[in-house]
C-alpha cells in the first residue's frame, strides 16, 4: 500500500507552469563539471530545456506524513485542486547525464524539468493540506 496525492486542475488545465529555453556557456560549463567531463563536446549537450504538459502530478508520501495531514483516514490517495501554472514554483531544472555503461564515460548531456517532492508537500502542509489549494497566496 502506498499514500499518495494527485495535485490536479479542476478542468484539465497545465498545471507545472515549466516553459522552453535555451541556455548558455555557463549552464554549458555546469553541464561539464556535474558530468566530470570538462571536454565534453557541445554536440552531446542538448541545448534547450523543454517544458512539461501535465494536468495532474503524483507523489507518493510516507505514512507518518499521511496521519500528520489528516487527509487519509478513509483512503490511500487524495486529490488536490491546483490553479491553472500552480505548481510552476516546485519544478526545478536538473541536469541530466547519460554514460556509456561499459566504461562511464559522458555520452549525452541535458537539463530537464524535475517537480520538487520535499518543497511541495512541505509547502501544501505549511498552508493546512487544503484539498483545492490557492498556490499563489
Amino acid at each position: 500500500m502506498q499514500f499518495v496525492i494527485d495535485f490536479k486542475s479542476s478542468n484539465g488545465d497545465e498545471i507545472s507552469g515549466t516553459f522552453p529555453h535555451g541556455f548558455g556557456l555557463d549552464m554549458v560549463k555546469q553541464i561539464r563539471a556535474e558530468a566530470e567531463c570538462p571536454e565534453l563536446d557541445l554536440k552531446w549537450i542538448q541545448g534547450i530545456i523543454y517544458p512539461l504538459s501535465l494536468q495532474m502530478v503524483r507523489v507518493n508520501v510516507e505514512e507518518d506524513y499521511a496521519d500528520r495531514s489528516g487527509r487519509f483516514r478513509y483512503e490511500e490517495a487524495i486529490s488536490v485542486v491546483v490553479p491553472l501554472a500552480g505548481l510552476r514554483g516546485f519544478f526545478i531544472q536538473k541536469t541530466i547525464i547519460r554514460r556509456n555503461p561499459a566504461c562511464g564515460t559522458a555520452t549525452a548531456a541535458s537539463v530537464e524539468w524535475r517537480l520538487d517532492e520535499e518543497a511541495i508537500l512541505a509547502a501544501w502542509a505549511a498552508d493546512g493540506c487544503p484539498l483545492f489549494w490557492d498556490t499563489d497566496n
